[in-house]
């Protein structure tokens, strides 16, 4: 029993060494980190912009299919805007 637990004790000791002296396990730990704060700011960004962004894509996809329609195998783009004009802008 003191062999096996002797034993575990060496390579436990062994593979701290090892990690000390190799950095590529820091460098993949930075990378994990990095790629965790970018699918966090992701994830962010669609929960912040998420209803406006649906609601654009919606109005865009309502202007197209009301606006564009092939007439014997071509496009008939307009120049309307698919979004609707402010009041009292510019």
């Amino acid at each position: 029993m003191f062999a096996r637990l002797k034993m575990t004790a060496v390579f436990a000791k062994d593979l701290a060494q090892r990690f000390r002296r190799e950095d590529e396990g820091l460098a993949l730990t930075e990378y994990l980190v990095v790629l965790g704060l970018m699918i966090g700011g992701v994830i962010f960004a669609v929960m912040l912009f998420g209803m406006n962004l649906n609601i654009a894509w919606t109005q865009w996809a309502d202007w197209m299919s009301d606006n564009l329609w092939l007439e014997g195998g071509t496009e008939t783009p307009t120049t309307e805007s698919p979004f609707p004009a402010e009041e009292g802008g510019a």
